[in-house]
């Protein structure tokens, strides 16, 4: 039964999924899940995220195929990264509307714990660490700037772009290069990681 569905091209198995055959969402599950899963881990660097949009992109996903099929089942494997690219980012807007938004004049700082558990400094202090360093291997100076004061200090998109001289729309387009670069730091430590 496994080696029939290894056969099955998207086209068909999206077909399957429109007819209602249960075998044929557990094999999109099966076949484009791990994938994803390294995808949704690499951009997040947080498991539980991961997972969380992970599961949410084959429910949205297979809602959609269950009613409708794509106009090009070729593209399967895209929809799902382009599902799961568009969850995340609602999520990191909401997060960041969380973080920017005050309460009765109080600060970031008046909802943090004072004393989070020893795990979770331990887990927060590596996570920087790792950030600060793959920021830190970016050549461009004004590209780990820009990274360091967004995400690591997460200062305001406003008075970055009234510090550095940038509009909104050329924010935008240099937060998009620098990503790029970060994401192939990352790419040379996970590479250098696998071969030691």
């Amino acid at each position: 039964m496994a080696e029939k569905y290894d056969r099955c091209r998207p086209h068909d198995l999206v077909a399957r999924i429109l007819a209602g055959d249960g075998d044929a969402e557990l094999e999109l599950f099966r076949r484009y899940g791990p994938s994803l899963m390294r995808m949704l881990q690499a951009i997040t660097r947080n498991r539980w995220q991961a997972e969380d949009v992970h599961q949410e992109t084959f429910a949205i996903v297979l809602r959609r195929l269950r009613r409708k099929p794509l106009e090009d089942p070729e593209l399967l494997t895209s929809f799902l990264r382009q599902t799961a690219r568009n969850l995340l980012m609602v999520a990191n807007r909401r997060r960041r509307r969380r973080l920017e938004t005050e309460v009765e004049g109080a600060t970031l700082e008046d909802f943090i714990d004072p004393a989070p558990g020893q795990l979770m400094r331990v887990l927060r202090e590596e996570e920087g660490a790792l950030v600060r360093r793959a920021i830190a291997g970016v050549r461009s100076m004004r590209y780990r700037q820009l990274l360091s004061r967004f995400y690591l200090e997460e200062e305001a998109k406003e008075r970055i772009c009234e510090e550095m001289g940038l509009t909104a729309v050329h924010f935008n387009r240099v937060l998009f290069r620098a990503r790029r670069n970060l994401l192939r730091v990352v790419s040379r430590f996970a590479d250098d990681a696998t071969h030691r």
